[in-house]
């Protein structure tokens, strides 16, 4: 008799189950966040990192999960709404974190006993953790002369600079309004594609690269323990 303690081969009509943890890394250049209605924009940075469970049967794995997000720009980078005169141009500083709540479906293919292609997608829910809007702060800036950089202004119209740091109008380390500023919830769908490789019986290590729509790239990591 066989003995399948160690084979790296699944048995497809039996159920898998696992824990494990992903992260992954989310890149929004500004020319990408151009196309939703502003004429300038800076570079977003973000990662996740959290905790998921694996159900798995048939190459099937049905991955529900819960995240920590962060998306930030560094303290604050210069954007311009669409239409906009370059003296509106504003310093917006990110610093947006929230719970990310969902669940994952991926198919596979089976490359080896100890490889797969995987593809699938997911839904999930975002929940900000910031209730005030702080995450999200826009403030008036002009070109400073010296250095030849979009700054922020100290308040209206300091320093004089013309039509820039407007007196009336302007934004001076406003929080964001609206659903930026409320505590909310919004769903979304992500598309992903991977390998998943299992170096010994029951750990599994995969790559995945995808977007979350509508167009929010995103690289990630997931590792964990099947039963």
């Amino acid at each position: 008799v066989e003995d399948t303690t160690y084979t790296l081969k699944e048995d497809p009509s039996k159920w898998y189950y696992g824990i494990g943890a992903r992260a992954s890394f989310l890149p929004v250049p500004g020319g990408e966040q151009e196309w939703f209605g502003l004429d300038k924009a800076g570079n977003v940075w973000g990662y996740t990192v959290g905790i998921e469970g694996v159900f798995k049967h048939k190459g099937t794995s049905y991955i529900p999960y819960v995240m920590f997000t962060q998306l930030s720009n560094g303290g604050g980078a210069a954007y311009r709404e669409k239409g906009d005169d370059i003296t509106e141009t504003e310093i917006w500083s990110v610093d947006w974190k929230s719970v990310v709540v969902g669940i994952d479906f991926r198919g596979s293919y089976t490359i080896k006993d100890w490889a797969y292609f995987t593809y699938g997608a997911g839904i999930g829910f975002i929940f900000r953790t910031d209730p005030k809007g702080n995450s999200l702060v826009r403030n008036e800036a002009y070109v400073d002369p010296a250095s030849g950089k979009w700054v922020p202004c100290d308040g209206p119209g300091n320093p004089p600079t013309g039509a820039y740091c407007e007196v009336d109008g302007g934004h001076y380390k406003r929080n964001w309004e609206g659903w930026a500023a409320d505590p909310f919830y919004a769903p979304f769908i992500d598309i992903m594609l991977g390998f998943l490789f299992k170096p010994i019986p029951n750990l599994y290590v995969s790559a995945e690269v995808g977007l979350v729509l509508p167009v929010l790239p995103a690289m990630g990591l997931r590792m964990g323990y099947l039963f």
